[in-house]
């Protein structure tokens, strides 16, 4: 299964990983390690998921991290759509066409 991400969801990322880092080093790498954990959680259990809320979008929280992965199952790939804090709103993110 491929594994895509939304410009936005990327970017995302690695705005957290850089905060993380700065403020703890070598955090930044173990956040960044929990998200790929998360879709490889995610990716072996793909066809036992069933997108919840956000039209057809899951989310997974990530271990030790106040962010969640938000994420769309399709038959032959996963699509991360936002990597978000815990305290934003989703609304920032559930309009993007991904």
């Amino acid at each position: 299964m491929i594994v895509r991400f939304h410009p936005a969801a990327l970017q995302e990322m690695r705005e957290a990983e850089w905060y993380i880092e700065e403020r703890r080093p070598g955090w930044g790498a173990k956040f960044r390690a929990e998200v790929a954990e998360v879709i490889r959680f995610v990716l072996e259990r793909a066809h036992a998921h069933e997108g919840s809320r956000h039209g057809g979008t899951g989310s997974m929280k990530v271990r030790r991290f106040p962010y969640r992965v938000y994420y769309r199952i399709l038959p032959d790939e996963l699509r991360i759509r936002a990597v978000y804090h815990g305290k934003r709103k989703p609304a920032g993110w559930s309009g993007r066409k991904f």
